[in-house]
């Protein structure tokens, strides 16, 4: 995630699950601090999830997994 989304990481559903779930790993953004707690993608790149999302190469992906993630984000943006 990008470093901009810490400080509201808290409001993310069901975040006290999530994070024994995984690890964060944070991209640099706008010379936002990361905290120790988490781990920094050492980028020097602009990356953005959303871009990424938007610009989804199904190509690239297993044909399960492009169709997962398309239902994911139809539903998503229904709501």
């Amino acid at each position: 995630m990008g470093a901009d989304n810490i400080a509201s990481l808290h409001k993310w559903k069901d975040y006290n699950k999530l994070k024994e779930l995984v690890t964060f790993i944070v991209a640099p953004r706008d010379e936002i601090n990361i905290p120790s707690q988490f781990l920094k993608l050492n980028v020097k790149i602009d990356i953005s999830s959303s871009t990424h999302r938007e610009k989804i190469d199904k190509n690239k992906l297993s044909k399960k997994s492009a169709n997962e993630i398309e239902k994911y984000y139809k539903e998503y943006n229904a709501k």
